[in-house]
């Protein structure tokens, strides 16, 4: 529910409840009024039915055992007096037994004992006339008849009737109020719908605002809003905060741009340094072979010359393929095919000749492994996943293995391992070696696994990072059939 409805609403609901609250409040006063006035009524009557018995029987010797005399001396008078006051009028005995009544009907034939009790108790005050039962729609009242001197002679009972005036008078201050609280609620409903207005029109800008927010595009308007209070204290707030963003979001994209040519500049050093290092250590051997006149020279020349070739191509693909992680994005149904082992044999060519003290192993088929991707490409991957495990087992004791094998897997893919026996990489490692820059050297730049991983996938491939039977490091190159 929106912010102006709810309030609207709010606004509403306490009318309604005030009104509600009036009309009880209303109701309780008139039953309170019309109970008192029946009350004053009643001792009315009451006052006024004594002073007439009490008037006629002024001067009669007549005791409370005479009830037959009693009865001939008060019947037509009470008849009488019931007419003139509306009411049934019968006398009792102190007993409680009825001698005579006004009417036939409307009077008990004997008082109840706790009533008869309570009549003649103490707990009756001298201001009291009688003990009254409120019988809901009528009161019975009981009163003692006294002689001249006091004494008691008999019991009066009342049977008096409520006026029924409280609905009536109620309804009647409800139709009198109903205009007051309509007009009232139409008011309210102008006032509510008003100020609601008021309130959400600036938050509904502000949202629009916020809904129409770009740090990439900052000619977004500030919100205007004329009046000082708090909502226009929010709009201020607002229009800092937007203008705060945009410059941050500027800062951050131009430093955003520095980091990448910074993060391109590390990965071109370190893709080149790759060549170079293979390279230059065939070419010092090739020296030393040339100055002890070995008999081999020849060969190693031809070797060298092939090897050194192919590393060549690479730094001349590095250097036309500048933007490889972010721009290289071949389409596998146009891509080249690719000898997976002829890539893996230039590779390890190089590096095993600059590194005799290594056992180096290699295992694949004799007929060419044929995967999409470049050749040059490959050779990248390998010479980085070849450089990581010379580098692995030169820092671990014992013997100093690297294995290269390249073999079809049963599901129709094409698997190419490079495994050695250093010191393995740790399980809590594994997920982040294939981020850029996180790396574990001290000499390296963290860019090595990141591109493995990222031209492998380009050609449908997958790298997966496990642990060699020597206890060491192993990658697997996974690409699917061509």
């Amino acid at each position: 529910m929106a912010l102006g409805s709810k309030i609207f609403w709010a606004m509403m609901t306490i009318i309604a409840l005030s009104f509600v609250a009036t009309l009880v409040v209303a109701f309780q006063t008139s039953n309170r009024q019309d109970e008192l006035y029946n009350e004053q009524r009643l001792e009315r009557k009451e006052r006024a039915i004594e002073r007439s018995l009490s008037y006629l029987v002024d001067g009669v010797d007549l005791e409370a055992s005479d009830s037959e005399r009693l009865a001939l001396l008060l019947n037509d008078r009470i008849c009488e007096l019931a007419e003139i006051h509306d009411l049934t009028i019968a006398i009792y005995t102190l007993d409680g037994l009825k001698i005579t009544s006004s009417s036939l009907e409307g009077t008990r034939y004997r008082i109840p004992p706790q009533v008869l009790g309570n009549l003649f108790s103490a707990e009756l005050g001298d201001e009291d006339l009688g003990w009254d039962v409120d019988l809901g729609e009528a009161v019975e009242a009981y009163l003692p008849f006294r002689d001249g001197s006091g004494e008691p002679l008999a019991i009066v009972g009342l049977n008096y009737e409520k006026r029924q005036v409280e609905g009536a008078d109620f309804f009647a201050f409800f139709k009198g109020l109903a205009p007051v609280y309509a007009a009232l609620f139409m008011m309210t409903t102008a006032l509510a719908v008003f100020l609601t207005q008021t309130i959400t029109r600036p938050i509904r800008q502000l949202t629009i605002g916020l809904g129409r927010l770009d740090p990439d595009h900052p000619e977004v308007r500030p919100l205007r809003y004329g009046a000082n209070d708090d909502i226009g204290r929010l709009v201020n707030e607002y229009n800092t905060l937007q203008s705060e963003l945009v410059q941050k979001v500027q800062e951050l994209s131009r430093r955003e741009r520095e980091s990448a040519w910074r993060t391109m500049a590390m990965q071109v050093a370190h893709e080149i340094k790759n060549p170079l290092t293979p390279i230059r250590l065939g070419l010092q051997q090739l020296v030393r072979s040339w100055t002890d006149q070995r008999a081999d020279f020849s060969d190693r020349l031809h070797r060298f010359e092939d090897t050194a070739s192919a590393q060549i191509e690479v730094l001349n693909t590095i250097a036309s393929d500048f933007a490889l992680l972010a721009e290289l994005n071949p389409k596998l149904g146009h891509a080249e095919l690719a000898d997976l082992r002829t890539a893996a044999s230039d590779a390890l060519g190089l590096w095993s000749a600059g590194h005799p003290n290594v056992d180096w192993q290699q295992q694949w088929p004799e007929d060419p492994v044929m995967v999409r991707g470049k050749q040059t490409h490959l050779t990248r991957v390998l010479n980085n996943l070849l450089s990581n495990a010379l580098h692995a087992v030169e820092q671990h004791a014992g013997t100093k293995r690297i294995a290269v094998s390249i073999s079809h897997l049963p599901s129709g893919q094409i698997r190419c391992r490079i495994a050695d026996s250093g010191p393995g990489i740790p399980l809590a490692e594994r997920s982040r070696i294939f981020e850029p820059r996180f790396t574990t050297k001290s000499h390296g730049t963290g860019m090595g696994l990141a591109m493995v991983q990222a031209i492998t996938r380009q050609y449908g491939g997958e790298v997966y990072v496990g642990d060699s039977e020597w206890g060491g490091a192993s990658f697997d190159l996974v690409f699917p059939e061509p």
